[in-house]
């Protein structure tokens, strides 16, 4: 009876547990999917703002009117910089202060040119981890470069990372109030019972009787 109560108490939790982690893991993997569609948005629609001006500076080879432009961006919250890169990679303007965490062109801005589309990543700067969309740039069909925005994926995912862990401790406070409730509802009775049917095999006479 014991083991059957032990059996019971430990289906119980389990089930709830794993209810409980399945719907966390799900809400976590929509918070991550709705980041990422609002994080390549906002990247998209301030990459599209400034193409025609890095467009035109580009194609008159206007290189400090390019870091004049990328240098409003310094001291941005979750946008980190930008960066504007020729058609063979090589940077030629980047934000003041972005240059220490991205010191070399990635990977990406290359295979978006090659691609000929624009690409959002996640990479893993010397500063922690960032997104990265690229932007390829285009004039009368002649290839000009690309325009890199990059946003501090650790600030944007703070709040995804909080949802979790508060998810998480519900589902705690959740198995443990479950728990609670199957050992007080059923684990004394079951006792009882067990002790009950004990002494009735042995022949003893007991004060124990089997709750109702």
């Amino acid at each position: 009876m014991l083991r059957l109560n032990q059996r019971l108490t430990f289906s119980l939790i389990g089930g709830v547990a794993f209810i409980c982690l399945a719907s966390a893991i799900y809400q976590m993997q929509g918070d991550i999917r709705t980041l990422n569609e609002a994080t390549s948005r906002e990247a998209r629609i301030l990459a599209e703002g400034q193409q025609r001006n890095v467009e035109q500076y580009l194609a008159v080879g206007d290189t400090p009117s390019l870091q004049s432009l990328v240098d409003q961006y310094t001291h941005r919250e979750i946008v980190r910089g930008l960066a504007v890169y020729d058609i063979y990679g090589r940077t030629l303007a980047i934000t003041r202060g972005l240059a220490a965490a991205v010191p070399s062109t990635p990977l990406q801005v290359t295979a978006a040119m090659q691609a000929g589309r624009t690409l959002a990543k996640y990479f893993h700067s010397r500063n922690g981890w960032m997104h990265g969309y690229t932007l390829p740039l285009a004039q009368d069909g002649r290839q000009l470069g690309a325009l890199a925005i990059f946003q501090d994926a650790e600030i944007l995912a703070a709040p995804v990372w909080r949802h979790a862990l508060t998810s998480a401790f519900q589902a705690l406070l959740i198995v443990g109030v479950t728990l609670l409730i199957v050992n007080w509802s059923l684990g004394r009775p079951l006792r009882h019972l067990a002790l009950w049917l004990r002494d009735l095999r042995t022949g003893r006479s007991s004060s124990i009787r089997p709750a109702r």
